[in-house]
């Protein structure tokens, strides 16, 4: 999972990351000491264990993602960007569900 504060720091160096183990087709993370404020958030399944997304020869994931706000990456949706992967944390904040595809 990375979490990423701007714009400029999509894709390029995340804020901050967390790992979790997938156990019965489920993993979940907790962060703790995250300030309240706006994020964007990108969660994949490292299956290479290689701390990054691996992509295909044109550019394609090749590792299953998940995003919050119902973005699922393909060419109908455009680019992923910080707009489209927001989040605001606060004290009201519920738990989020994200699926990997």
């Amino acid at each position: 999972m990375s979490l990423f504060k701007s714009q400029e720091d999509m894709f390029a160096k995340p804020y901050r990351q967390a790992f979790a183990v997938i156990t019965d087709g489920k993993a979940e993370i907790r962060l703790t000491g995250l300030p309240f404020g706006e994020y964007a958030l990108v969660v994949f399944h490292d299956e290479n264990k290689n701390g990054s997304v691996d992509h295909n020869i044109f550019r394609f994931p090749k590792e299953a993602l998940g995003f919050p706000n119902g973005y699922r990456f393909g060419l109908k949706q455009g680019t992923p960007t910080f707009e489209k992967l927001r989040i605001i944390f606060d004290n009201r904040t519920p738990p989020l569900v994200i699926r990997l595809e």
